[in-house]
């Protein structure tokens, strides 16, 4: 499924010019996932590594199309009730607001590395790390 993008302005000719772009990388499609990506974040939390004692938010909660065997190592994980979820989602909302436009942008182009583009360039929020993120 396609729509049409462009000013819908007509040229001097007569022409209108337009674009069509895949409805999936188009500004409103991308705008409205934005508008709810950090409802979510309830179904997050902090995790330690075991090995490394490192930490990071993880996702512990499967997707509904997941299967049974992709259930994470509970013990790992540490749950701080409502409040810590409600801070991550304020944290995610304060992010999307402020660098959206970028996201959109992103997202909208045929780009294989848009997490790279994210945390590295565009951002500078992401730790240079060895381990990539599948998350995002």
């Amino acid at each position: 499924m396609t729509i049409n993008v462009g000013s819908f302005r007509l040229n001097p000719d007569g022409t209108m010019t337009d674009k069509k772009v895949p409805f999936a990388r188009s500004e409103t499609h991308l705008s409205e996932l934005l508008d709810g990506v950090c409802n979510s974040m309830s179904d997050y939390a902090l995790y330690v590594d075991p090995e490394t004692h490192r930490k990071q938010y993880r996702r512990f909660a499967p997707r509904s199309s997941g299967s049974s065997e992709n259930f994470p190592d509970f013990k790992n994980f540490q749950f701080d009730g409502p409040e810590a979820s409600n801070n991550l989602k304020f944290a995610c909302e304060t992010l999307v607001e402020e660098l959206e436009d970028d996201i959109i942008s992103l997202l909208g182009q045929d780009e294989g590395n848009v997490q790279e583009e994210l945390c590295n360039r565009v951002s500078d929020y992401c730790e240079d790390d060895s381990q990539p993120n599948d998350e995002l």
